[in-house]
């Protein structure tokens, strides 16, 4: 019985330390808010392709960071954002961000109630959830006054995911995207929607892939080639 009691006080703490893990080093997508009880969905057009969210933890608080847009950057003070992994719960102690002028009606609307989400919450803890089904994660930050920002990501992992240099061109793009490698014969192309639905996957060598029926948004491009992959995001405006 000392044991077993010995083995759980040695694992709980690895997995308290590991909760923010799935938390950062992701580009996470917002897809809407609920602010003050109203629920508003985050833009997607010629102006704001897509609102992101990319927060980063090397266990210092002095350059762990927050960073995140619509027609402005948002980004933390400082770099200074603190995570409380058995609470699973995250302090911004400051914000900084530029000083664009959103053109569309729509964007500067969202961008206000959106920023004001982590202006009104600095140095007050932000709760936040994670679940992932197959490739698709989501996150949902919540803050103590019951608004609410929601979430995506695709996580496209492979095991062995470390080749390979390819680029893709013209990003963003408005009909067509040209991949190019200098090295290696691309051999199958899987195109996903940040929801995780597989839009194309070709099998074959190609160059030059339409994406002029495609939704105005983020999508990641997912290369294989000789066991080995690599993903990319793009685009389409």
């Amino acid at each position: 019985m000392k044991i077993l009691s010995s083995i759980i006080t040695l694992i709980f703490p690895l997995l308290l330390f590991s909760q923010s893990e799935s938390l950062v080093d992701v580009t996470w997508h917002c897809t809407r808010i609920i602010i003050g009880g109203n629920e508003i969905a985050a833009p997607s057009n010629n102006e704001v392709a897509s609102v992101t969210l990319e927060l980063t933890n090397d266990n210092d608080p002095n350059t762990d960071a927050f960073s995140s847009g619509v027609c402005n950057s948002l980004t933390s003070s400082g770099n200074n954002i603190t995570y409380n992994d058995p609470e699973m719960t995250f302090i911004i102690s400051g914000l900084a961000q530029t000083l664009i002028v959103c053109g569309l009606t729509e964007n500067l609307s969202f961008e206000t109630n959106y920023f004001n989400f982590f202006y009104n919450t600095i140095d007050i803890p932000l709760s936040y959830t994670i679940n992932t089904i197959n490739d698709l994660s989501t996150l949902t930050i919540m803050a103590p006054n019951g608004d609410i920002a929601y979430y995506e990501a695709v996580i496209l992992s492979e095991p062995d995911n470390k080749w390979v240099e390819i680029n893709i061109h013209p990003n963003p793009t408005t009909n067509t995207i040209t991949i190019t490698t200098k090295i290696n014969t691309i051999e199958r192309i899987e195109i996903y929607a940040i929801t995780g639905e597989i839009l194309k996957s070709i099998k074959k060598t190609v160059s030059t892939i339409d994406v002029s029926k495609f939704s105005k948004g983020t999508y990641f491009l997912k290369a294989y080639s000789g066991g080995y992959c690599t993903i990319k995001q793009f685009i389409k405006k």
